[in-house]
């Protein structure tokens, strides 16, 4: 349990190289997340920094804290041997957030490390020692693999960013000379809006992989005209697929920027039907992906892992969809997609299409519980400016880009940000939950 620091990797790389197993633990969790995780995995010891040392449980397996503050790390005791690694060994158990219940811990290998390390290089045909920022939690499975893991494989240099603000990203990225950042959309549109963008020489950076969400087309277009040197690449995954299961080659972005990409070459992605049948090309189904990169399961977990897995493929819980070209399309969580009267709505698609308005800086779609229709469609917007706008003004901006079917409701109107968890993704239950906790606002329909 650590920040972006250097003490992360220097417990992490003896951990793995002396065959052990690593629980990288965010570090907003709460006690009792954490001792849920304790009792799961039974650690034999815990590496922390003395501001989360009282989260770590009193009572479990853990025999030693060790405490980065207090001198160090325990090299000897870390790695007193090196001894042969098989493939399938185990590298890590991740957690994953546990917004349906209880965290489920993801089991990633060796060979599924090694598969993005290869998969990265080799499609985005990176053949020199990069130079790259964390921004990211360390913890998180992006910024292991992707960011940390890809880097060491290339030979490259880590700088470590301990928390993410826009412009000490951009001064970290001049004064480092960084050349390879991989963000979250969000951070990227906060780069961007950021008054002291051109203050800052960003010369150096040439790759910007975005995941984790969709981003929106109207924050790709800023990115382009501010930084036409970057090459915006999108790469689609999850802890189940070590962070990574297709990428889209920057030169193809401008071509079809809603795109995450084409699958890697050693993964093979299938639409799926609800009653498990594969669909043709343009059809929407659930995305399942099997790979060499793809998680053999749960942790000590067999009723999740069946309900998650078959036949080796990952059932993902993202709705997608696949056009002539192979080029793969995410157009919402399953969790998240809305049924309006008898039709879908997907919120990502009304989220771009909002996005687009030069007043909205950030916005959610979801879904709430209706009689008639059997849901609604709220948008609550994070607004740039002062200026006077409304539900109604915004519902008439959507009118000729999305159908009619897919307008919102309801409409919420704010300058505070909305929420989102350590690694930038929108906590839209904590929405709908505090919506449907008060009055429902005026329909603006």
């Amino acid at each position: 349990m650590l920040d972006n620091r250097a003490e992360f990797l220097l417990a992490v790389l003896p951990i793995v190289r002396a065959g052990g197993v690593i629980i990288p633990l965010g570090t907003r969790l709460g006690s009792a997340e954490v001792a849920y995780i304790a009792e799961n995995a039974r650690p034999r010891f815990a590496v922390t920094a003395a501001k989360w040392r009282g989260k770590l449980p009193v009572r479990s397996s853990i025999e030693t804290i060790y405490v980065v503050d207090d001198g160090g790390l325990p090299q000897a005791e870390m790695a007193r041997s090196f001894p042969a690694l098989a493939a399938e060994d185990l590298i890590a158990i991740i957690y994953t957030s546990g917004t349906t219940g209880k965290p489920k811990g993801a089991i990633l290998t060796h060979v599924n490390f090694v598969h993005t390390c290869l998969h990265y290089l080799y499609a985005l045909a990176l053949d020199a020692p990069l130079r790259s920022m964390l921004a990211l939690p360390a913890t998180h499975i992006a910024g292991f693999g992707p960011l940390m893991s890809v880097t060491l494989a290339s030979a490259g240099t880590i700088v470590m960013l301990p928390e993410f603000k826009a412009t000490k990203a951009m001064a970290m990225i001049e004064a480092e000379s960084v050349n390879f950042v991989v963000m979250v959309p969000t951070m990227y549109q906060l780069c961007m809006m950021s008054p002291d963008l051109a203050n800052y020489d960003l010369s150096s950076w040439i790759y910007g992989v975005y995941g984790g969400a969709i981003m929106p087309p109207a924050v790709i277009e800023r990115v382009r005209q501010n930084l036409p040197r970057l090459r915006l690449i999108n790469a689609y995954g999850a802890t189940k697929t070590c962070a990574v299961c297709t990428i889209m080659p920057p030169e193809a972005t401008d071509a079809a920027p809603s795109s995450v990409g084409l699958p890697l070459a050693c993964d093979e992605i299938r639409i799926m039907s609800a009653d498990g049948a594969e669909l043709p090309v343009g059809e929407t189904g659930e995305l399942w992906i099997r790979g060499p990169n793809v998680s053999p399961g749960y942790w000590e977990n067999d009723v999740a892992a069946n309900e998650a897995f078959a036949d080796g493929f990952w059932r993902s819980g993202d709705i997608g969809s696949r056009d002539e070209e192979g080029r793969l399309y995410i157009h919402d969580r399953l969790k998240d997609m809305i049924t309006r009267g008898g039709f879908k709505v997907f919120s990502a698609e009304v989220e771009n299409a909002l996005m687009a308005h030069p007043d909205v800086a950030d916005c959610a779609v979801f879904g709430v519980p209706d009689s008639v229709l059997g849901e609604r469609t709220v948008a609550q917007i994070m607004l740039k400016t002062d200026d006077e706008i409304d539900g109604d003004a915004l519902l008439a901006f959507l009118t000729d880009r999305i159908a009619d079917y897919k307008l919102p409701d309801f409409w919420r109107l704010g300058r505070d940000p909305l929420p989102r968890n350590q690694n930038g993704k929108l906590q839209k239950a904590v929405l709908r939950d505090a919506m449907l906790a008060e009055q429902a606002p005026r329909d603006t329909s």
